[in-house]
């Protein structure tokens, strides 16, 4: 998930995995997530470890399943740049 995962150094954990509703072929699953808790990596001076509780909802609206995880984050200007969408091409650009 990009509002968790794309600052990621490493997941830790995942706890009170739940799946309250079975999820079908065809089904489509959306996303979302809270945090819960944060603090300074003792280990590791660039990261931080974020807690969360993570959904997973169907194209209806029914809790497929809710988990807790924790990730280790990098802290602010130390992510790594990362290419999140790709360049848009010039229009007089043939290799497209």
């Amino acid at each position: 998930m990009p509002d968790i995962g794309q600052n990621a150094m490493a997941n830790l954990k995942w706890n009170e995995v739940r799946p309250p509703h079975p999820v079908f072929v065809g089904d489509t699953i959306y996303a979302d997530s809270e945090m819960l808790s944060k603090r300074e990596s003792k280990s590791r001076p660039l990261a931080g470890i974020v807690h969360v509780q993570t959904r997973g909802l169907n194209q209806n609206g029914a809790v497929v399943i809710i988990l807790k995880r924790a990730t280790m984050v990098y802290k602010g200007d130390f992510a790594p740049q990362r290419k999140l969408l790709p360049t848009p091409k010039n229009e007089n650009d043939e290799s497209v």
